[in-house]
């Protein structure tokens, strides 16, 4: 009995198999958290241009005066005629795009119910460093006029010591107090919620931006690499004989060097960009990827579709990329999303070494470099890019478990 066309089954749109994929994950609550991770930093890679442009983030190479590794949650107060960076080529004063600061809204931020109080408190903290600062002139003399080792000037140096701890300790809420005061007037531009670093630029900025730069080169290393090393995989492990000996001679000559060496003198040589880093990451991951698809053609070459294929006289390229390589896609599929994690890490490592992108590019290796400086006296300067980093590593990781659970089911 013939079949028709119209009786033959029609192949599933690409865009259904991928939906069918996806929902997959849902049968493992690693893949869940692993996709979610992912989805999360795409998400903030995709749009950080228009949180840009709609005021909600500051330019992540600014620097704002005054707010050198400012805490997290430090508010930017301005005045109203000063330039504000909203984009690339775009200022604005800062009255423009702030909020006015009114005296009570002043008082408020210090925790004072109205100006008055928040003055006078000034005023009295003040009268009082000065108070204690001439007592501390007066305790300096009477020891001058005692001689040395008396028990007498022992006992005045101590008091002019804790006089002096006093008067610190009121110099700093006195200096608290007096950016509340000067505050009124001025304009509320908004918040650091992440602190800043030691450049006074903002971090939640910088590491969104950051993101976008890892989701772009990361990815875009790894099908650089895919694509140099799926063709020869292919060939070497259907192909076989010379071919194969002298691919996996080539790879294993590669391979026996540390990739980090090999990036760090790839980069040196020939100088740290963000297409370098690609380039630098095709080098040392292509083999390995050989050496996978090698092994997955080495198996598949002898099943029934293939021995089908060659016997309907087809196309060596055909096999290869119709044939194999599809029924290959599941370990390679896995591979990648690990592969994907460690060229993050790569791309961290490069930047902590100052090999990763060039400046003004925000990166997270270098801004955990930079931090290092930091970590006692700003330590969130240095925790957030961390965390940034070994989240987005953590989601590949996980989301490449959760594929090769499927895979082991389908």
């Amino acid at each position: 009995m013939a079949v028709t066309a119209e009786a033959m089954p029609k192949p599933t749109p690409f865009y259904l198999r991928l939906f069918r994929a996806v929902l997959l994950l849902r049968e493992s609550w690693i893949g869940m958290i692993g996709a979610s991770l992912v989805a999360f930093w795409v998400l903030m890679a995709l749009i950080c241009n228009l949180l840009l442009s709609a005021g909600l983030l500051f330019h992540p190479n600014t620097g704002f005066a005054g707010y050198t590794a400012a805490p997290p949650g430090t508010t930017l107060i301005m005045a109203g005629d000063e330039p504000v960076r909203i984009s690339d080529y775009t200022e604005k004063p800062a009255k423009d795009i702030g909020t006015l600061i009114s005296k009570d809204e002043a008082a408020r931020m210090a925790g004072f119910e109205s100006y008055d109080k928040l003055q006078a408190t000034a005023d009295d903290l003040k009268g009082q460093v000065e108070a204690i600062r001439q007592q501390r002139r007066d305790l300096k003399k009477q020891i001058q006029a005692l001689d040395e080792g008396d028990p007498k000037a022992e006992e005045l140096s101590r008091q002019r010591s804790a006089l002096g701890d006093r008067s610190d300790a009121l110099k700093e809420r006195l200096d608290s107090l007096a950016v509340a005061v000067k505050s009124a007037g001025k304009y509320d531009v908004g918040t650091f919620w992440l602190g800043t670093d030691k450049s006074s630029r903002d971090i939640l900025s910088r590491l969104i931006f950051g993101a976008r730069q890892v989701l772009i080169y990361a990815p875009l290393a790894i099908l650089c690499a895919y694509a140099v090393g799926i063709p020869m995989g292919l060939w070497a492990g259907y192909r076989g004989g010379w071919i194969d000996s002298i691919l996996s001679y080539i790879s294993n000559v590669i391979l026996s060097f540390p990739p980090v060496v090999l990036y760090v003198v790839i980069i040196i040589v020939i100088g740290p960009s963000g297409l370098n880093i690609v380039l630098a990451v095709t080098f040392a991951s292509a083999p390995g990827i050989m050496r996978i698809v090698r092994s997955l053609a080495l198996d598949l070459r002898t099943r029934e579709y293939i021995m089908a294929a060659e016997t309907r006289g087809e196309s060596v390229f055909r096999i290869l990329f119709v044939e194999l390589l599809p029924n290959a896609r599941g370990p390679i599929i896995v591979d990648a999303m690990l592969r994907l994690g460690y060229t993050v890490i790569t791309i961290g490592v490069l930047g902590f070494l100052g090999l990763g992108l060039p400046p003004p590019n925000p990166d997270w290796g270098k801004m955990i470099s930079e931090a290092r400086q930091l970590s006692l006296t700003a330590p969130h300067a240095i925790i957030f890019p961390c965390i940034a980093l070994s989240s987005l590593v953590l989601g590949f990781n996980l989301l490449a478990d959760a594929l090769r659970e499927i895979s082991l089911k389908d």
